[in-house]
């Protein structure tokens, strides 16, 4: 005090001293500022199970189809192969293990009380079964993908003719929707959306009930995703970068220029995808007002992923050769597997 009474201040030294101090105060209300950041928001399936149910349909008729579902929600718990490779049920409460079927299964849709997946083991037949191991049928011969349930309708892609298809759930009426070679198949509820692997096909809109489609765009997309009033894709020939599409108003518009060679699932307004420049980590971006920053993105997983789900609570993967399924809550967290 004596010191700063007599010595002359100088003015560059107060200078300093205030932007060291305004500084500190920046940096002690960083931490703050960023725990505001909007994060992924989880619904518990034993507290609020019809919202879990419905936003985890949305995701099995979406951004799960590119990884066949192979883990999937169903009234009673969630539906998927045990590490023994027998598909099985485990409950919401704690993942207790319920076999279902003696075999694995791959491509799985539910709807009701009923589980309908691709046996893998009797050539690829497409089966039904109910969610307690009873009433197990064969229904289809032939192998699928992209396969979607309805109370009252089944969709799917014919893996060998690329025809995109609709038939009762008993395995009767068949119908042919599209007859070109199809990749990718999506349902908002109302209408299916398909692409395929080359550039004439472009992106097509079906009307299942009348079987009419409608193209949408002359181009190749990948990763089709539906995001409320539009749909999300890659697209090949701009660096696969990720772009929306709204087929009421017929625009387009880019949601991040970021290369996403790897199919990626949407889920409340968040994208998941594997960042191939890191061993396919897993993360997790927010998308706001139709746009979203790379550098905003968290890794979510540090792991390496070959495929993953996304339910309403966590996200489910499995790493490359390893038929064990692990999960992760949407929020990130240590992996743990299932039974």
């Amino acid at each position: 005090m004596i010191c700063l009474m007599r010595c002359p201040v100088n003015k560059q030294t107060v200078r300093s001293i205030l932007l060291a101090v305004l500084l500190m105060l920046f940096l002690t209300a960083l931490p703050a500022c960023r725990s505001e950041e909007r994060r992924a928001e989880s619904i518990d399936p034993l507290t609020n199970q019809t919202a879990y149910l419905a936003s985890a349909q949305e995701r099995a008729w979406s951004g799960n189809l590119h990884f066949g579902n192979f883990v999937i929600a169903a009234h009673d718990g969630l539906i998927a192969n045990t590490y023994r490779q027998q598909v099985a049920l485990f409950d919401f409460d704690n993942y207790t293990e319920k076999p279902v079927y003696p075999q694995p299964g791959s491509q799985f849709a539910t709807a009701g009380d009923w589980i309908y997946f691709q046996s893998s083991q009797l050539s690829s037949s497409l089966r039904k079964i109910m969610t307690d191991g009873t009433n197990s049928v064969r229904i289809r011969q032939k192998p699928v993908h992209h396969l979607i349930a309805t109370d009252d309708r089944l969709y799917a892609i014919d893996a060998t003719s690329g025809q995109v298809f609709s038939m009762n759930p008993d395995g009767s009426d068949e119908v042919v929707l599209f007859e070109g070679f199809a990749a990718e198949l999506i349902y908002d509820g109302q209408f299916l959306f398909v692409c395929g692997s080359e550039d004439r096909t472009g992106l097509i809109q079906i009307d299942p009930e009348t079987a009419t489609s409608t193209r949408l765009l002359e181009h190749r997309v990948t990763s089709l995703n539906v995001c409320g009033d539009w749909l999300c894709y890659a697209d090949p020939a701009r660096d696969h970068a990720v772009f929306a599409y709204n087929p009421q108003q017929q625009k387009e518009r880019q949601l991040i220029d970021l290369p996403v060679t790897r199919p990626f699932v949407i889920h409340d307004s968040f994208l998941y995808y594997l960042d191939t420049s890191r061993q396919n980590r897993l993360k997790q971006l927010a998308i706001t007002d139709g746009q979203a920053d790379p550098d905003d993105s968290v890794c979510i997983i540090d792991d390496v992923v070959d495929v993953f789900v996304v339910l309403p609570d966590a996200v489910f993967y499995r790493r490359p050769s390893d038929v064990r399924i692990y999960r992760v809550p949407l929020s990130g967290g240590v992996p743990e597997p299932l039974p």
